[in-house]
C-alpha cells in the first residue's frame, strides 16, 4: 500500500479550512488521523476493511488514499449512493486519467468539490509500497491538494483549481 503522510501543522490548516472528520478511510493503527478509521488490510482497532467496498461510517470522512486506489475512490464517488462529505488529499496531476474526474474542463472543479486547500511539496508525502526485506524506496514529494467532496452540491460555484496551484485563470480572475 502507499501511505500519504501531512504534517501536523499541515492537517491543521486542512482542518481549520474543510473542518474536522470523523472517519479516517485509509489508514491502520500506526497512521490513522481519526478515532474511527477502515484500514485495508484486516487491523486491530480498524472499523472495517478495503474503504472501496465497505460500507461506510457516518459523519465527514478523511481520505487520503494510495494514488493507486484513486480511480476505484472516484468511481464509488461518482455512483451517487453517497450523502456523506468526505475532504480528499489528491496530488495536483492534471495529466493522470483522474483528473478530468475532478475538473472536466481542466480548470474548474466538479460542482461537488465545495472548497480546496493547497498542500506543498513541504506538506505532504507519499511513500510507494515495498517489501523493506528487499527495497527501500525512498518517499515522493509533490504539490497535492486537499477537497471538500459534497455529494448533495450540484449547481454551486466551481473552484478554480488552477487557482490552487498558484495560478489564476481567465474565467475565476479576468
Amino acid at each position: 500500500m502507499t501511505t500519504g503522510a501531512q504534517t501536523p501543522e499541515a492537517l491543521d490548516r486542512i482542518w481549520a479550512v474543510l473542518g474536522r472528520c470523523d472517519a479516517d478511510m485509509f489508514a491502520d493503527a500506526s497512521n490513522a488521523r481519526c478515532e474511527v478509521f477502515i484500514s485495508r488490510w484486516v487491523c486491530k482497532g480498524s472499523a472495517g476493511i478495503d474503504a472501496i467496498i465497505t460500507a461506510w461510517p457516518p459523519g465527514r470522512l478523511y481520505a487520503c488514499p494510495p494514488i493507486v486506489l484513486l480511480p476505484r475512490l472516484f468511481a464509488r464517488l461518482l455512483c451517487g449512493t453517497l450523502c456523506q462529505q468526505l475532504v480528499i488529499i489528491v496530488p495536483v496531476w492534471p495529466a493522470q486519467a483522474w483528473w478530468p474526474v475532478l475538473c472536466p474542463d481542466g480548470v474548474h472543479s466538479r460542482s461537488e468539490v465545495e472548497a480546496v486547500v493547497k498542500l506543498s511539496k513541504l506538506d505532504f508525502t507519499h511513500a510507494p509500497e515495498c517489501n523493506p526485506a528487499f527495497l527501500v524506496m525512498p518517499s515522493w514529494k509533490f504539490d497535492a491538494i486537499a477537497l471538500l467532496w459534497s455529494p448533495g452540491r450540484v449547481g454551486g460555484p466551481a473552484v478554480c483549481l488552477k487557482a490552487s496551484r498558484g495560478r489564476f485563470c481567465a474565467v475565476c480572475n479576468p
